[in-house]
């Protein structure tokens, strides 16, 4: 599909969901993004086991909706898009969310690939069982 806000794209990470439902019934789900994919993946919090926001432009999306799954939220210190500070002021009313900070990093995450890998690795066991 062509960019179009979210509109579209939410659309299909849900049908990706429920094609997982269908194929796999009571699998755990891990729901995990990227920058605007974390954004994504926060809007089918409700349908998955987890999710895992990383890096996400809460700044550039204020419609995002607490999620009622558990949810890490991995944040860099020098995002270009949105700063620590506002990621936890969006998240703070969420239950079972937590965020942590990436300390030094932008918000292409260069060279912290195995820490989030580690990270995200670590809360997947934690909650998907």
């Amino acid at each position: 599909n062509d960019f179009d806000g979210g509109v579209g794209e939410l659309r299909d990470t849900h049908a990706a969901l429920e094609l997982i439902a269908d194929r796999v019934p009571a699998v755990p789900t891990l729901a995990i993004g990227y920058s605007f994919g974390a954004l994504m993946a926060l809007g089918v919090a409700a349908e998955a086991t987890a999710a895992v926001a990383i890096a996400p432009p809460l700044a550039m999306a204020s419609d995002v909706a607490a999620p009622s799954a558990p949810c890490l939220v991995l944040a860099a210190e020098h995002d270009q898009f949105t700063d620590v500070a506002s990621i936890r002021a969006a998240t703070a009313g969420w239950p079972d969310c937590s965020v942590e900070v990436l300390n030094d990093a932008d918000h292409f995450l260069v060279g912290y690939d195995h820490s989030i890998a580690e990270r995200v690795c670590t809360f997947a066991t934690e909650h998907l069982r």
